[in-house]
């Protein structure tokens, strides 16, 4: 900057940022004399950096009213007078990136543990502030196992890196013995920014596990003793302990000759596991008047239950004391 004729004093220029924190200026006066009025002063602006998303930004380096003691065509002259000079602040920060966090990385699907057990809080967080907010909505695989809230969207807001608002998900039970699952809890980001500068958010999501509380085996009723007479039957029930992935066949076997079942093959199907089957078991009289004792070996196949076997102690009474007591070993 110079003047345009020589002044009669001293003449002193303020200069000033529009907008300190996007830029600096420097000297912040300048001051012109009979010996220096037509030699160009230099005036440095400098650009202040800061970590947000912000897109490029303008300002003016402002000229304040000129001033002199002994220069009145110069102390005569306004802000007005001398022309601003407009910069930009270009912005050299990346489009932010976000990443989901959990408040639990295992939930239970158990109905009856405690429900803070059973859910989960997503939260979200910039790498570095954006000049405007950005929405993320929060998305799951693995659709059924788990309840999303009726709200999955989270805001962080202009020049924020953490998250606003509540996203839950909640692990939901079912009847199917299965190995722990583990979930990918993701999403998709959105912010005018990113738009603006023809970018997207990434979005970096977590691991979620949900364990499951079922387990394969039979169930038997009674489990206390059931009286009947030798030659007599007493009954018991049987029932699958979780849901089949298709048909079971379960299949009896005494390991006496003196015990008959009936009947000896059950079959299970997805539809009916809940029910439980009745089986009659029939003592034989053998030569003593001696109590037995035997064992029922229930041998699963087929719809997952490949392997699974669970056995049922019986005792036999004799004639004398008539009782035959089923009893879950």
């Amino acid at each position: 900057m110079r003047l345009l004729s020589e002044p009669e004093g001293v003449v002193a220029v303020p200069l000033a940022s529009s907008d300190p924190g996007e830029g600096a200026v420097s000297p912040s006066s300048l001051t012109f004399t009979a010996g220096n009025w037509n030699t160009a002063q230099t005036v440095t602006v400098t650009g202040v950096d800061d970590d947000a998303d912000d897109g490029d930004a303008s300002y003016v380096i402002e000229t304040g009213d000129p001033s002199s003691a002994n220069a009145a065509a110069y102390d005569g002259l306004e802000a007005g007078d001398v022309d601003d000079v407009s910069v930009t602040n270009a912005d050299d920060d990346a489009t932010p990136t976000v990443t989901l966090a959990l408040s639990r990385t295992v939930v239970d699907e158990n109905p009856e543990a405690p429900a803070e057990e059973r859910r989960t809080t997503v939260t979200a967080r910039l790498s570095h502030p954006s000049g405007t907010a950005t929405t993320i909505t929060v998305e799951s695989s693995a659709a059924g196992d788990y309840a999303l809230s009726a709200n999955a969207m989270l805001t962080i807001g202009a020049g924020e890196i953490a998250s606003a608002g509540e996203v839950t998900i909640t692990a939901v039970d079912d009847d199917v013995d299965t190995a722990d699952k583990t979930v990918t809890v993701s999403g998709s980001a959105e912010n005018d920014r990113a738009a603006a500068d023809s970018t997207t958010v990434a979005v970096t999501g977590a691991e979620l596990t949900i364990t499951d509380d079922d387990e394969r085996g039979f169930a038997f009723d009674p489990a206390a003793t059931v009286a009947a007479a030798v030659g007599a039957g007493a009954e018991y029930t049987v029932a699958p302990t979780s849901e089949p992935a298709g048909d079971v066949t379960v299949e009896i076997a005494p390991d006496d000759a003196d015990l008959t079942v009936s009947p000896a093959l059950l079959t299970f199907t997805a539809a009916n596991w809940k029910t439980p089957r009745t089986v009659t078991v029939t003592a034989m009289a053998d030569d003593d008047d001696l109590a037995d004792a035997a064992t029922l070996t229930h041998a699963a196949s087929g719809g997952g239950y490949d392997g699974v076997s669970r056995a049922l102690s019986v005792a036999v009474a004799e004639a004398g004391d008539a009782r035959i007591v089923a009893d879950n070993e």
